[in-house]
């Protein structure tokens, strides 16, 4: 066996995340594909192509990203890497209007990090400015639209007067 290890989401993230060029590359693929393809159930995907983001890592990820992309509020990045307080640097799950932070939180949320580790994590995120908002499969699945308010409380709150 011993050849080499197979990237996991998380390796792929942060190779797409520190090469625009390649992160380019693949949704020009994909769009390129999609523009030959002549199949049943294309002109869907046509639709739906331009909410495609190769920084998705996780399937509650993905449902997120559905929910941000139909809803009226700014365009979240995914993935983005933000300094806290402390001056320590986090990828967060999404960003929105570059103050509010959404997380996803799965089951297995917490394999690497305690819950202390990640309430830290949050308090400094915070303390440098910024609006955190949890929310959960369930949440996301069968409430979706209580999951939008937060953030546009969020966003509210968090902007300048």
């Amino acid at each position: 066996m011993g050849g080499r290890r197979c990237a996991s989401a998380h390796d792929i993230t942060e190779r797409l995340t520190n090469d625009s060029a390649l992160r380019a590359a693949v949704l020009t693929a994909l769009h390129e594909f999609i523009a030959h393809v002549n199949a049943r159930g294309m002109l869907w995907v046509r639709r739906v192509v331009e909410d495609v983001e190769p920084l998705i890592e996780t399937a509650l990820e993905g449902v997120a990203w559905a929910v941000l992309t139909a809803s009226d509020l700014p365009r979240a990045e995914p993935q983005r890497v933000i300094a806290g307080r402390s001056g320590k640097r986090y990828r967060v799950d999404f960003l929105i209007a570059g103050r509010v932070i959404l997380e996803a939180d799965g089951a297995v949320k917490y394999g690497d990090v305690t819950p202390w580790e990640e309430k830290q994590r949050q308090s400094d995120l915070e303390a440098a400015g910024y609006w955190v908002v949890r929310c959960t499969w369930e949440e996301l699945i069968h409430r979706p639209y209580e999951v939008l308010k937060r953030i546009e409380v969020a966003l509210a709150r968090s902007t300048p007067r």
